[in-house]
């Protein structure tokens, strides 16, 4: 196509205009900036991370033994099945 049939394409288009999708995204963006900062003020609401003075750790796990040293019986013929 030559560059005169080219420019008269670009020429007769309209301008873009905003229809019914542009307006639910832009609602649904202020929707999430507003969930946003009611999240944060939320938050703001909570004391601070540091734990009050006399808060104490929890008690240690009970300690387990540990396996013996023993391996696990093994087949004498690696080829047979193992029961």
């Amino acid at each position: 196509m030559s560059t005169y049939g080219m420019k008269k394409l670009t020429e007769n288009r309209a301008p873009a205009r905003d229809d019914a999708y542009t307006v639910m995204l832009s609602i649904s963006l202020l929707a999430m900036i507003a969930a946003c900062v009611i999240l944060f003020y939320d938050l703001k609401r909570y004391p601070s991370t540091t734990p009050p003075a006399g808060f104490s750790k929890l008690p240690a796990a009970p300690q387990v033994a540990p396996p013996s040293d023993t391996p696990p019986p093994q087949p004498s013929d690696p080829n047979q099945p193992i029961p």
